[in-house]
């Protein structure tokens, strides 16, 4: 898919771009260096909460409470919002038939 806010690569980017991916041949790094960067990470940056996993059964149960309750909660919102819609809309319909009203009450037939 072609990007609008790019600019087009030019020809000398494409034979740069080719003469790097003939030169250069990706690595894997070294299991060693691996597992010595994970330590430093780890030993730089500590986890400030450490989280306990749930059981699998409470977990399961948790998650299908949770369900449950936002489908109940959701179906509220949305039968609440539909009510008030209704409600809108009528206020709005009120009104306009008013407004006819009195428009027409206050216009007197003019004489020709």
């Amino acid at each position: 898919m072609k990007s609008f806010w790019k600019k087009p690569i030019d020809e000398q980017t494409r034979r740069m771009e080719a003469l790097l991916e003939e030169t250069l041949t990706p690595v894997a790094p070294r299991p060693e260096f691996a597992a010595e960067l994970r330590q430093n990470l780890v030993a730089r940056f500590p986890r400030r909460n450490t989280v306990t996993l749930a059981e699998p059964e409470q977990s399961g149960k948790l998650q299908a409470a949770v369900v449950v309750a936002s489908g109940i909660l959701g179906s509220l919102l949305l039968i609440m919002s539909g009510i008030r819609g209704i409600i809108s809309l009528a206020a709005a319909i009120l009104l306009l038939v008013s407004w006819l009203r009195q428009n027409t009450q206050h216009q007197s037939p003019t004489a020709t």
